[in-house]
């Protein structure tokens, strides 16, 4: 099973389908975390991305699969899912900070300064985030495939047929319910400015396309998949720089207490156990200059998607799933 759901598939209980589609993502899980700690460089990214698709559709189709999925698991996979988001974002900051080498020659020091600073702080993340992983994710996976591998049906006391939700029925409902749920919180994104609101935005558009992406037999899921990577990527890219603009930000206010800190222990001839930091006159220049280039950037890229992305456009998208849900009201 590679994760789709034919049309045989739609037509079979909710209960069983859903299970049958989590085993094939927590198969891609487990592909990920087999190569995990080898040479193979896309084996976090993969495992991640894994995790989060395993544990939205979990979600999801919480109903069908609270019989045998339990809270303790869910918890303990939302728990790992997270663990690997702070090395996430590190590593996209330092990704676009490796195409601001053109800097002015006062920018430098700061730039290197964020460069290092940042190095180290995802190589803390990824070995706290690898240790989590290699220790707790095998027994996880293994409670995982217990749980969805059997389900309980009702049976009913008297005489008659043994009527279930069918996938089809239980897919059209969610779609709808996760499509509704992301035009609120669209429309409630005006500015760059307003990360919450982008990033609340951003999840339903992935728990949309998670959904979505089950059902490639369909070109109107094919299509409001596109649609849905395009807005997730462009909110991402925002709140990607919006971020990291804060992130600057504090660690200028760490680098002025740490300098200051140093100055009052040596006019009074104690010893500061702080680590080395370099001066603030020295690094924040290139620090704000990095800052602002990060302000400017996630301005252009919202109104990038702001421009491109109109009443029109948004419309289409609502015909889609509304083509799609009634497809699948029909298998």
């Amino acid at each position: 099973m590679n994760g789709q759901l034919s049309r045989e598939m739609l037509a079979e209980p909710a209960k069983r389908a859903a299970r049958v589609v989590a085993r094939a993502r927590l198969d891609v899980v487990r592909d990920a975390h087999a190569r995990f700690g080898s040479d193979d460089a896309r084996a976090l990214h993969d495992l991640r991305v894994g995790l989060r698709r395993l544990r939205s559709w979990l979600r999801a189709f919480r109903p069908e699969l609270d019989d045998t999925v339990r809270g303790k698991t869910r918890r303990r996979l939302r728990d790992l899912t997270h663990a690997t988001n702070a090395a996430r974002d590190i590593e996209v900051w330092s990704a676009w900070i490796e195409t601001k080498s053109e800097l002015p020659a006062r920018a430098r020091p700061g730039l290197r300064y964020v460069t290092r600073w940042l190095h180290a702080d995802a190589d803390s993340q990824r070995r706290k985030a690898s240790k989590r992983i290699r220790s707790r994710l095998p027994a996880l996976l293994d409670s995982l495939e217990r749980e969805v591998s059997t389900y309980t049906a009702p049976v009913p006391a008297e005489d008659g047929a043994l009527i279930e939700t069918t996938m089809a029925e239980a897919m059209a409902e969610l779609i709808q319910r996760h499509h509704r749920r992301f035009a609120r919180r669209i429309d409630r994104v005006h500015a760059a400015s307003e990360v919450g609101a982008i990033h609340r935005c951003r999840i339903a558009a992935k728990r949309l396309r998670y959904l979505l992406e089950a059902l490639d037999e369909f070109p109107s899921a094919k299509d409001a998949t596109a649609s849905l990577v395009e807005i997730q990527n462009a909110f991402g890219d925002v709140r990607d720089l919006r971020l990291f603009l804060h992130r600057i930000v504090e660690r200028v206010g760490v680098v002025a207490m740490l300098e200051a800190r140093r100055r009052a222990a040596k006019s009074l001839a104690i010893g500061a156990n702080d680590s080395p930091s370099p001066a603030l006159a020295r690094v924040r220049p290139g620090m704000l200059v990095l800052a602002k280039g990060a302000r400017k950037e996630a301005d252009a890229v919202f109104e990038t998607f702001h421009a491109a992305w109109d009443e029109a456009r948004l419309a289409s998208l609502s015909r889609n799933i509304e083509t799609l849900t009634s497809e699948l009201r029909n298998v």
